[in-house]
């Protein structure tokens, strides 16, 4: 049987995206290297770790279940009140936990304003993950692409502008804010074009499959970031600030944007099986 090169073609924008995405971000990066020096960067290590743990641990999936279950009206307002729940719970425990980890690990105070970043920036994350599931079952790869791509440009420029004006783990923050920020907006103005669906069934029937289906991948993607990341939340705390930053610097180059390649393609693989 002759591939189909067309929807190869099609496919493939996902990787693409995340190639441009990582080239911004590589840049972004050789920026704010120099425009906030190590200090920054060690402490945005351990709060980020923290950041993604609490997120994770909050989050049941919502974007996996509207993909594997389909999307219709009663599983859109399920997820969106799960949405809602998570993010609220996740947005408050990101807020103090990120400013405890950062005094009792890196020993320096979080300033409440990178705190109040990360909290909002973690509920963007939740906003867009029924919109990104809808697109992604829609097979608007190249969608998906220019959102991600848009939002990622204008973090790292509103990163490097905030970091001459103050050269603090707050521009490193509010770079997580605006990509949070921007992509959620973006999907949710393009998930707009999309057809409403069937009814389903009734929303408290959908709302309990989306805690069992939520309960069961929680603790894979625990394990699963864990494994991985564990070593960059918690380096702070035994080396210098200018060792523990390059080496964050050198994770979020090297690693990142291999799983963000496999975080994009996984969906999609996922739907069409």
């Amino acid at each position: 049987m002759a591939p189909n090169w067309g929807s190869l073609r099609t496919f493939g924008w996902l990787p693409a995206g995340q190639a441009v995405s990582l080239v911004i971000s590589t840049v972004t990066f050789a920026v704010l290297a120099r425009t906030l020096g190590t200090g920054p960067f060690a402490v945005f290590a351990t709060v980020l770790f923290v950041f993604s743990v609490v997120s994770l641990l909050c989050d049941l999936s919502p974007q996996g279940f509207i993909i594997v279950h389909g999307d219709d009206q009663a599983t859109r307002r399920a997820t969106w009140f799960i949405v809602a729940a998570t993010s609220a719970v996740a947005g408050a425990a990101i807020f103090v936990l990120t400013g405890a980890a950062s005094l009792l690990i890196v020993g320096e105070i979080l300033p409440p304003l990178a705190a109040g970043a990360l909290s909002a920036a973690c509920i963007a994350q939740y906003i867009a993950q029924v919109p990104r599931a809808r697109l992604v079952i829609a097979r608007r790869y190249k969608t998906l692409a220019i959102v991600d791509i848009s939002a990622t440009l204008v973090a790292g420029v509103t990163a490097v502008a905030v970091s001459l004006v103050i050269a603090s783990v707050i521009a490193l923050a509010v770079q997580l804010l605006v990509l949070g920020v921007v992509r959620g907006g973006l999907l949710v103005i393009a998930e707009r074009s999309l057809q409403r669906g069937p009814a389903g069934d009734s929303e408290i029937v959908r709302s309990a499959h989306v805690l069992r289906y939520g309960a069961r991948v929680l603790p894979v993607n625990i394990a699963s970031y864990l494994s991985r990341s564990l070593d960059t939340g918690f380096l702070p705390a035994f080396l210098p600030a200018a060792a523990a930053a390059a080496y964050a610097r050198s994770y979020q180059l090297v690693v990142v944007p291999i799983g963000q390649i496999q975080l994009s393609l996984g969906p999609a693989i996922l739907e069409r099986l």
